[in-house]
């Protein structure tokens, strides 16, 4: 290693726009020996058109910042986080010299204009380079020993005789902290050819999924038992995941699971986002127009890596940034955490023209949210407590999701008023008042669900039963019968389909949400609305006495609280809020009494509950 009385290494300030630095490691034939080598400038344009020296992008775990030592660089000491030395020691070759791109010594992280210019940057520079390798640390003999096996019988195609011992191995491989960095996500999707690598084994990324395939007998009862689906393709991490051992090798594999279709859902983005480009004379793609017909790579990916690692909590919105180069945001590390948030915020909603980013707002109470930082803005450092199945509610997405609630864009009312309308940290929108929550009812217990007898061939009908007896109505069955006379039952059979997944896997929509009992006020020539329109699922942090709106720019419908609380104080109480979060509501599972009920306030032929609303 370098010595201590080697100088200082001192930076060349990087003067191209789209300049980089690369690493140029000398080889050595000893594992243990000091790493050497220099650094050189050159360009993002210059490497993509490069065909003879192509470098390698190095994606790591920085490990503790205070656990350092010195690499030597032309001859001077640069200080190294251990992690990043010892990656070093094993990338190298023993006779070649290699160039390699780890932002640990190719950014001066001392200056944090450059430092926000290259994060700008890493997108490209991990799809540019010829290989990534993703160093998971050092790999004891028996590790070493067992994994060769594996990827041999992989090879050949068949199962790995010592399942016991092989199970254990890849458990422990698949807890290693790389998994659960907020910067790896960007760094494997935009790479072409991720290579994994542990001590000195090297295999291609797309090999680990395939290992599964050694333990057929577990595979089958991991798919019978807990089979993700599309809607799970960004779900949060379960804390069995988080950086301990499963105790089911399948579901230890979630994370790859889900950053493989992350890479699979933006590649495919890319590929559409191309060819639209190419099949439209005169016409441009921008990145927000990919959204229109698929998962918001860019929301899903910050919300599924929630509470993974990151020494810089801003780094949550900046590791992310290559997902979304619509957005026009660079990082910034002046900015506060506050601020970071904030801006991202207001500038997702201004370049998509949606308010979809509310439906991401944590779902706690306000007193303990994130002190200066506006009650719409999600706060990524909060991992939910409750993760909870989210809904998206356009017709494209329901391939996706297959869970949609509303109408989609049909549904949706025509207006003149953008959404992107923020001032000194307000978000203002016009919304129609809905419903005020009047009463809770109890969390919804899936486990005290049960068939009655009398409805065991009606999920539907039982469900409905369940319901109405939870909210404390006398005659059940009279308002049963009036339901499904009426074929007002949507929600029930909703509802339903929620319970029996809930008896079947490990999670649904009911997860985390409280069945609330509304105070329907709807349009008087709509008549009065039936009793199931008045549920609603609704936040486990909402209160009786909050608001349910549904905004003009939005397809969900949210529940927001008067600013005139202990939170806060204003003199327009019923129009200035917090945001507490996105409801499901029975009423809006009609769509045409949605489209009905909102076309006859727009027309305005009576005067309607529209107004405009401040969000603090």
């Amino acid at each position: 290693m370098a010595t201590p009385h080697q100088e200082p290494y001192e930076y060349i300030p990087i003067t191209e726009p789209d300049g980089i630095r690369l690493i140029v490691l000398q080889p050595s034939s000893e594992r243990a020996a000091a790493v050497h080598c220099s650094i050189i400038h050159t360009t993002l344009r210059h490497a993509r058109e490069e065909i003879f020296e192509h470098y390698t992008a190095l994606s790591y775990v920085w490990g503790d910042t205070n656990d350092t030592t010195f690499i030597s660089v032309e001859g001077h000491r640069l200080q190294v986080t251990k992690n990043l030395e010892c990656a070093l020691r094993y990338l190298r070759d023993e006779k070649r010299v290699l160039h390699v791109w780890a932002d640990g010594v190719c950014i001066n992280q001392q200056d944090n204009d450059e430092k926000g210019k290259q994060v700008q940057q890493m997108g490209e520079i991990y799809e540019i380079a010829h290989h990534t390798v993703i160093f998971l640390g050092e790999c004891d003999a028996a590790t070493k020993a067992v994994l060769i096996e594996m990827l041999a019988c992989h090879e050949n195609g068949i199962a790995y005789p010592k399942a016991e011992e092989g199970r254990l191995i890849l458990k422990r491989i698949l807890a290693r902290p790389w998994f659960y960095r907020i910067w790896i996500l960007q760094e494997l999707v935009m790479s072409h050819d991720p290579r994994l690598q542990l001590g000195n084994i090297r295999f291609p990324w797309r090999t680990l999924s395939r290992l599964k395939a050694l333990f057929p007998d577990q595979e089958a009862r991991y798919r019978a038992s807990n089979d993700l689906g599309p809607e799970a393709c960004f779900s949060h991490p379960t804390q069995a995941n988080l950086g301990n051992v499963s105790t089911n090798l399948m579901g230890s594999f979630q994370v790859v699971d889900q950053m493989n279709k992350a890479k699979s859902v933006f590649e495919k983005s890319q590929v559409d986002s191309k060819y639209s480009t190419e099949g439209k004379a005169g016409e441009s793609t921008t990145s927000k127009d990919m959204f229109s017909e698929t998962v918001d790579p860019l929301l899903s990916a910050m919300d599924a890596r929630r509470g993974f690692l990151a020494s810089d909590p801003r780094d949550r919105v900046f590791a992310h940034l290559g997902f979304g180069d619509y957005l026009g945001l660079t990082p910034d590390y002046g900015m506060n955490c506050q601020q970071v948030f904030k801006t991202f915020a207001e500038r997702h909603t201004s370049a998509t023209d949606s308010i979809d980013i509310f439906s991401y707002v944590e779902d706690i109470e306000l007193e303990h949210r994130m002190k200066g930082l506006p009650t719409w803005a999600p706060d990524w450092t909060r991992r939910q407590e409750n993760p909870r199945y989210r809904v998206l509610t356009s017709q494209a997405s329901a391939s996706w999701y297959g869970k949609t609630i509303y109408g989609g864009d049909e549904s949706r009312p025509n207006s003149s008023f953008g959404a992107h309308n923020f001032q000194a940290g307000c978000f203002t929108s016009k919304a129609f008042y809905m419903a005020s929550i009047t009463k809770l009812g109890r969390v919804f217990d899936t486990t005290s669900y049960e068939r009655k007898s009398i409805y065991k061939s009606d999920l539907t009908r039982c469900t409905l039963s369940w319901m109405l007896d939870q909210s404390g109505i006398e005659n059940v069955e009279k308002e049963l019968n009036e339901m499904f006379q009426y074929n007002e039952r949507s929600f029930g059979e909703f509802a339903a389909g929620e319970l029996q997944s809930a008896k079947e896997k490990d999670g649904c929509l009911l997860d985390g949400r409280r069945l609330a009992v509304l105070e329907c006020n709807p349009s008087p020539v709509l008549g009065r609305p039936r009793l199931i329109n008045s549920f609603a699922l609704v936040p486990a942090s909402s209160k009786e006495g909050d608001l349910i709106y549904y905004p003009q720019w939005s397809t969900l419908s949210h529940v927001l609280r008067p600013v005139g609380t202990p939170y806060g104080n204003h003199p327009k109480e019923n129009k200035t809020v917090h945001m507490i979060g996105v409801c499901f509501s029975a009423l809006f599972t009609f769509r045409d009494y949605l489209r009905t009920w909102m076309n006859y306030e727009l027309e305005g032929e009576k005067q309607g509950p529209a107004e405009f609303i401040t969000i603090y």
